[in-house]
């Protein structure tokens, strides 16, 4: 770790720094006023918010975001870490840093009680050896389907969908509860979350479809879409057929070539959609993956714990991290 004085805390780095090492590994700012936003919106975000290696001017070039997260395990409602964000500046890599920010995340980790620790990644990326190295076992992939959309005659539906507004939330909550009260995993969602996620500007209202039926709420899909394909990144509803009718509604509404899902982490979801003739590839490149930061559960022990095995274990795109 050549030029590294220290590892730091995000209340002890400069702010616009972090923002300009965001903007050059991901593509997006992670501003003063982001973080502001996660802290005072998003429970899930850790006291320490992220951990920093700085080189010899105190600027900060590596990052990891550590996330606290509830989940639900076979023996009731386990906090973890989420751990996201891990980035280098160019000239900075292959000297070690991420691999020590990573140690560094799973002490507080441990400091703070917890013994499990959750990152997403792609196998597809250098990184994902890293991951393997440090401890991190798959549990999950996430994967995706495809459909040819065909011209039918438009039929008239008792579902209309419209854009989200604030005050859904907390019909959408009770669904998001009714689909997933038999799963484990990422299924302790603060009340009014799609909100919180709106709020803080990790999500957009304009791809968070609601769907009513009559005066009541039955569910929503997450879409985002272009001249050729629509893509349903999220689909939660009261029941199945709430979930068909919200999918009918889609695309009767598109006009593009395609309908594609994806981000899909659910296999009664996935049986959903190869039912409407979508075809799913997987596993995909998308991974979740665990480790377990005190030694005291293997990996076949933890996968266990989230009922991975039997296909209980989800976590949906607002989920992510």
């Amino acid at each position: 770790m050549v030029g590294v004085l220290r590892i730091a805390t995000y209340d002890e780095v400069d702010p616009e720094q972090v923002m300009l090492l965001n903007l050059i590994c991901f593509g997006w700012p992670m501003s003063p006023e982001a973080a502001g936003l996660m802290r005072r919106f998003d429970r899930r975000t850790s006291d320490y918010l992220g951990v920093y290696a700085l080189d010899d001017s105190g600027r900060p070039v590596s990052q990891v975001i550590v996330l606290h997260i509830e989940t639900k395990t076979r023996d009731g409602v386990e906090k973890v870490a989420g751990v996201a964000g891990v980035g280098t500046l160019p000239g900075h890599s292959r000297r070690g840093l991420s691999t020590a920010l990573m140690k560094k995340a799973h002490e507080l980790t441990r400091d703070r009680g917890m013994r499990l620790s959750i990152l997403l990644t792609s196998a597809s990326l250098v990184a994902h050896e890293m991951y393997t190295k440090l401890g991190y076992t798959r549990i999950a992939t996430f994967d995706r389907g495809i459909k040819r959309l065909t011209k039918v005659k438009p039929q008239r539906s008792n579902v209309k969908l419209r854009k989200f507004k604030l005050d859904d939330a907390e019909p959408l909550d009770r669904a998001f509860a009714s689909q997933t009260k038999d799963c484990l995993g990422f299924v302790c969602r603060q009340p009014k979350f799609l909100a919180m996620k709106v709020r803080s500007h990790q999500s957009s209202a304009e791809k968070i479809e609601v769907a009513s039926m009559g005066r009541r709420i039955v569910g929503y899909a997450r879409v985002d879409s272009d001249k050729d394909r629509v893509e349903v990144e999220e689909l939660v509803a009261i029941d199945d057929s709430a979930r068909h009718a919200i999918l009918d509604a889609i695309e009767r509404k598109s006009k593009a070539k395609w309908i594609v899902c994806s981000a899909l982490c659910d296999r009664r979801l996935s049986s959903l959609y190869e039912s409407r003739r979508f075809r799913i590839y997987e596993p995909g490149w998308g991974r979740v993956m665990v480790a377990c930061v005190d030694g005291s559960l293997s990996g076949e022990e933890m996968a266990k714990l989230y009922g991975v095995g039997d296909g209980r274990f989800i976590i949906y795109a607002s989920d992510t991290f």
